[in-house]
Formats: structure tokens, C-alpha cells, sequence
């Protein structure tokens, strides 16, 4: 008999790989619970949008619930009556009210290669250490940060000149892939492998937010691509001066194309893509 599997997710284009996941495994998705906002901080354009999206793109027989706060997930996802939930691309941290509804738990999918990476950003501090190659775990929740028993992990190759879409495109069915062995290991009654020792990731500082051209042309363009998936203490960057204006840098190239060159320490950059800064302070 298949259970049903509450999704947990803040990510419209995410979605349908999961749904299409609990399908294939012979489940069944009971709805999705998403957010109206980030707790402590405005809401972002892409946030706005996504949510949305959630709203626009879910499949129609899924029954959507929307907290307002944080005490108020709890008695909304046990409306969606989940056998157990998937969480992925969530803001909130899930509090132990809400852990305790689904009767076989809650299974949280990290992007970083769990114990190491822990925290929110992930994929962006391995972008920022210049690593090839992006970790995805699945992993039991528990009341603190991506701390529970491992069920799967995997890799996925990124390339210097994939921009946040390739990446994001090439996750996903690895994610998504990893689900039967998941759900095959909790059927079992596995408990998952315990996390050692590990290491956690806070935010970008507000130094991280300002470009270097001083700096190696690959640690710009590492910092460049790492603020596609982070947040900040601070300003949001990254942010450099051209021509006397503050820009916020969106892409930029190792390799001699068309765009704005920027000599750094040891060789040249080009900026594909800007935006204009506006300094809130």
C-alpha cells in the first residue's frame, strides 16, 4: 500500500520532479505546503515570483496550504493527512510541531554533501571554494540544521560556463533519481547512516557582497556564480564600479567573449550581465 507524501517546498520548478518522483516509487502526493514570505525579511522579486508560480503551476489535484507563521504549519500540514513529507527548497526551519505530524517523518533533501555544508547555502559555498561538482543529500529531518541520519547522496558535474538554469537543470533528475533508493531504505525500516563531525556554512558576509578585481579572475568569477544561490548578512551581492556607477554583477565569463572586460589580479574577466545597485542604506 503507497503512502501519502506531503511536499514541503518553496521551488515551482522543483515540483513536478518531485511529483513525478513519489509517483514512480508508487506513492501517492497529498499537497504541498509552501510560504507567503521569508521570516525576518523582505520577500525578493524571485521569491514573489515563485510563489506565484507554486500557486499557478501545481498540479490541480493537490491540495495546497499556505502558513502564515511558523506555529501555523503544524496543524496545516496535518490537514494534507501525510503518511510522511519531502521537504526541499524550503525557508522556514520546521519546527518539532510539524516534524511530529507525518507518522513515518519527514525527509529533507540538502543541496551540499551532508555533514559537511551545512546550513542554507550549501551549493553556494561549494561554488565559492571552486569545487566541480555539487553534492545533493536526502536525509531524515530532525530539530536541527540538516543533522538527521543520510538516506542518499550523488553528484552532479557543473561546468565554468553554466549559468544558475543549466545548474539548476541538471539537479533536478538527480534529485528526483535518488528517490526510490529513499524510499526503499525507510520501507526497509533502515534507519539511514548516521552523520559524523561536520562543518557549518553561515551566510556571505558583507565583504563577500563587494568585488575584488584585485583578486584571481577565478575567484571573481567563483564569487559571481556563488551569489545565485546566497544570501547575505548584509548587501546583496556582488557589486563592483563601472564607469563611476555600482552595478550588480549576474554572469560573467573566463573566457574572452563578448562583454565588459574587467582586468583582475592575474588575468582578465568579462562581465556578460549587470543590474543596477541601489544602496538601501
Amino acid at each position: 500500500m503507497g503512502w501519502r507524501v506531503a511536499i514541503i517546498s518553496q521551488n515551482p520548478l522543483a515540483l513536478a520532479p518531485l511529483v513525478d518522483g513519489i509517483r514512480a516509487t508508487g506513492h501517492e502526493p497529498a499537497g504541498l505546503l509552501f510560504v507567503s514570505g521569508p521570516q525576518g525579511r523582505p520577500a525578493s522579486s524571485e521569491f514573489n515570483e515563485f510563489t506565484q508560480r507554486l500557486i499557478v503551476e501545481a498540479p490541480p489535484e493537490l491540495d495546497i496550504v499556505v502558513p502564515a507563521v511558523r506555529p501555523r504549519m503544524a496543524p496545516l500540514l496535518a490537514v494534507l493527512e501525510p503518511d510522511r513529507a519531502l521537504c526541499a527548497f524550503f525557508p522556514w526551519k520546521v519546527p518539532p510541531a510539524a516534524l511530529a505530524v507525518p507518522p513515518l517523518g519527514i525527509v529533507n533533501c540538502h543541496y551540499g554533501r551532508l555533514p559537511h555544508d551545512r546550513g542554507p547555502l550549501g551549493s553556494a559555498w561549494a561554488v565559492r571554494r571552486s569545487e566541480s561538482e555539487l553534492g545533493i543529500t536526502w536525509h531524515w529531518m530532525d530539530e536541527d540544521f540538516d543533522t538527521g541520519p543520510i538516506l542518499a547522496q550523488a553528484t552532479f558535474p557543473i561546468e565554468d560556463d553554466d549559468d544558475r538554469s543549466a545548474i539548476r537543470d541538471r539537479s533536478f533528475p538527480v534529485m528526483a533519481g535518488m528517490l526510490p533508493r529513499v524510499f526503499e531504505r525507510i520501507a526497509s525500516g533502515d534507519p539511514g547512516d548516521p552523520q559524523g563531525e561536520g562543518s557549518y556554512n553561515p551566510l556571505f558576509d558583507e565583504e563577500f557582497a563587494w568585488i575584488d578585481a584585485s583578486r584571481p579572475a577565478r575567484e571573481v568569477h567563483n564569487q559571481v556564480r556563488a551569489w545565485w544561490f546566497g544570501l547575505g548578512t548584509g548587501t546583496r551581492g556582488p557589486i563592483i564600479e563601472l564607469d563611476g556607477d555600482r552595478v550588480r554583477v549576474l554572469r560573467t565569463s573566463l573566457v574572452e567573449c563578448e562583454g565588459r572586460r574587467v582586468d583582475c589580479g592575474d588575468g582578465p574577466i568579462w562581465i556578460l550581465e549587470t543590474e543596477p545597485f541601489e544602496d538601501a542604506g
